[in-house]
């Protein structure tokens, strides 16, 4: 907190960073925030909003099947790019607290068809309750 502090105090610009596109900006704001640490949504870029930038301007996708969460799709979505599961550009690959075989198996159809594959981070598994959650690096590696 100090550190944020310092940054304020000197007009110096800051972001926070997550591997994680589950949560919103304004949800990891507002836990920072009862951290005692001084954040805005403005400042906070999560995997999903960096890695949907990423393929719409430096891979000029414009069609993506996404493999992930509400809001992995809603960052898609803001960067104009169509989803589909009809022979898109790329299959995006994310936190999806919903896949099913059915999804992996479709996903996998399209890179076999020619689809680019994206994974919004590198991680293997993330520990939830009693049980690992799947993410993007095994489902990308499968």
């Amino acid at each position: 907190n100090e550190f944020i502090n310092y940054l304020a105090l000197k007009k110096i610009n800051y972001v926070f960073l997550t591997n994680c596109p589950k949560h919103s900006p304004d949800e990891i704001s507002e836990k920072l925030k009862v951290l005692g640490i001084k954040s805005s949504p403005d400042n906070i870029f999560t995997s999903g909003i960096i890695s949907a930038y990423i393929i719409r301007n430096n891979f000029k996708i414009k069609s993506a099947y996404v493999v992930g969460s509400r809001l992995l799709k809603n960052e898609v979505r803001k960067q104009k790019i169509r989803i589909t599961n009809n022979f898109p550009d790329a299959v995006l690959v994310g936190y999806d607290d919903k896949i099913t075989y059915s999804k992996l198996c479709l996903a996998t159809k399209m890179i076999i068809s020619g689809s680019k594959m994206f994974a919004t981070n590198i991680d293997n598994v993330i520990p939830f309750e009693n049980y690992l959650i799947i993410l993007a690096n095994l489902v990308h590696q499968s």
